[in-house]
């Protein structure tokens, strides 16, 4: 019953319209159905998952959310299974990449009986419709809603599901957004991850899979990337703001410049061409919980041109001689692609 009167920060930016309580709001921002039996079965599809009463006549009990982000796409699921003669665990997975293909991502750990019984005390009215809020005179618009979709089987067989947009003040995606949390919590890199530095529990799971080697190591290291102004600065004038995020003797090597070494070189460098470009994260390595290799692909200023051609980059990332992770080193290739 605590779901009741809990009040989420889901980290989306939305103004809520009251609807009646029995619209759940199942289109999608691209005016997609999502609560039709055809959409519930390619939503189950593109994660390569089975349907939620197929887990439950194994004997699993379940609780699963699907997240659909504010621009229409199939963002995440994640899944708390107790299985026969297993322990709760929480697992994480990102959409297949196509027909025939492993999911790109899957996170996974055993989590905590208290976290498993928490979920399902939250669970038990997750898909019961609010009364109508009463009509107001005043205009509001829902702008990028996400849409959630909650599934579970409690231990005696019996499933409840429903799809739910954040448009609507009713408890699934609310539901939904406590389920990312308390993976958040169970997955401990995810968990190192700052909060600030990204939307909402979702996208910090998303981010979490970026993270290999030392996850500990890479979680921090991304934390300092992402610090305000640090991956997209202003020009020129963040230099010395940013001037403390450098290695001593950082050496960069920026596409069609001259390499630079020392903290201030490399801080002006960085300040005027990152204001221009934009690095786009493909993984973070902890090669040791000092040492932290970013890689990536430096997109030219205007990366909305088809003919645009990304150039592949590597951060290497040191904590040293008493400081946190700062950058020692940026290295760039030929083009990713002609």
């Amino acid at each position: 019953m605590r779901l009741v009167a809990a009040i989420l920060a889901l980290g989306i930016a939305t103004t809520v319209v009251p609807v009646a309580a029995k619209d759940r709001g199942c289109r999608d921002d691209n005016g997609a159905e999502r609560c039709a039996p055809e959409a519930l079965r390619r939503q189950e599809k593109a994660y390569g998952v089975e349907a939620i009463d197929a887990l439950g006549a194994r004997g699993a009990q379940v609780i699963r959310a699907f997240f659909v982000d504010g621009y229409g796409r199939d963002v995440g699921l994640v899944s708390f299974v107790r299985g026969p003669a297993s322990e709760p665990r929480v697992e994480w997975m990102q959409p297949l990449a196509g027909p025939a293909d492993d999911p790109r991502v899957r996170l996974s750990s055993v989590v905590p009986l208290a976290t498993w019984e928490d979920l399902q005390a939250d669970g038990e009215v997750f898909d019961r419709p609010l009364a109508p809020e009463p009509a107001s005179a005043e205009l509001s618009i829902c702008l990028h809603g996400w849409v959630v979709r909650v599934e579970t089987v409690d231990a005696g067989g019996k499933s409840h599901a429903s799809v739910e947009s954040t448009c609507v003040s009713g408890l699934v995606a609310r539901y939904g957004f406590r389920i990312a949390k308390a993976a958040v919590a169970a997955l401990p890199s995810c968990a190192l991850l700052d909060p600030e530095r990204t939307r909402n529990d979702v996208t910090r799971l998303a981010d979490c899979t970026l993270l290999t080697g030392d996850r500990a190591a890479a979680a921090q290291a991304y934390n300092v990337f992402r610090t305000p102004w640090f991956a997209s600065p202003g020009g020129p004038d963040f230099a010395r703001p940013l001037l403390y995020l450098f290695h001593d003797r950082a050496e960069l090597s920026w596409p069609g410049q001259p390499a630079v070494t020392g903290w201030e070189a490399a801080s002006r460098v960085w300040a005027e061409q990152a204001a221009k470009a934009h690095f786009l994260v493909a993984r973070i390595y902890g090669e040791t919980p000092d040492r932290v290799r970013i890689e990536g692909t430096i997109l030219p200023e205007d990366s909305s041109d088809p003919r645009a051609v990304g150039i592949p980059a590597t951060l290497i990332w040191t904590r040293e001689n008493g400081f946190g992770f700062r950058l020692r080193s940026l290295t760039s290739g030929a083009p990713a692609s002609s």
